[in-house]
């Protein structure tokens, strides 16, 4: 009867605190904890300033209508090589009031490609009946047609300019001369207004 007693009193032994852990002493100094050092709060990043607001671009002026009236153009090209009688070449065509337009025409011969093309681009002003401002263009090659044997490719001849030109008169806009013989070209322009 004695044995099972002590394993009981053994086993509630094991199951009670040591003493020692489980009374303070009592003149031991109360544990004080450093005080705990806050952060600063990380500063915002940095923002960029705000752009400057730009307005959008203002759209490009409306192009002004133009008359409902045809203008005929004509160009006239004079080729003269020393005595030679000149040879003469007429290049037209018709264009709507500020509209513009061109003529391409190109061969090719034994002295090369050759080609004549023609621009133009007319505007009637609004202030004026029979004044018309003219925006041409020309690109003409020359062969010396004398030769039997080509010696050298044609000349080149380029011209663009803006001019005023009258109702129904020719103007000479340009006298071109060849670079190596006594050839020279002239040109000359007349704008018509079809009412």
């Amino acid at each position: 009867m004695l044995r099972p007693m002590s394993r009981v009193v053994f086993a509630l032994a094991l199951l009670a605190p040591p003493a020692a852990a489980a009374a303070a002493p009592q003149n031991a100094a109360p544990q004080v904890r450093p005080p705990v050092q806050e952060r600063p709060a990380p500063a915002p990043p940095a923002q960029a300033p705000p752009a400057p607001k730009t307005e959008p671009p203002a759209p490009p002026p409306a192009r002004a209508p133009g008359q409902l009236v045809n203008v005929r153009v004509e160009f006239t090209i004079t080729d003269q090589q020393g005595s030679q009688a000149p040879v003469k070449k007429t290049v037209s065509l018709m264009l709507a009031d500020r509209e513009k337009g061109m003529i391409r025409s190109q061969t090719a011969t034994p002295y090369g490609m050759v080609q004549l093309n023609v621009d133009a681009e007319v505007m009637i002003p609004a202030n004026e009946k029979d004044k018309i401002v003219a925006q041409v263009g020309m690109s003409y090659d020359l062969v010396d047609r004398s030769q039997e044997e080509p010696r050298q490719g044609p000349t080149q001849i380029r011209q663009s300019l803006r001019t005023v030109l009258e109702d129904g008169k020719p103007l000479v806009i340009s006298e071109s001369a060849d670079p190596i013989t006594d050839r020279k070209v002239v040109v000359e322009v007349k704008a018509t207004i079809l009412r």
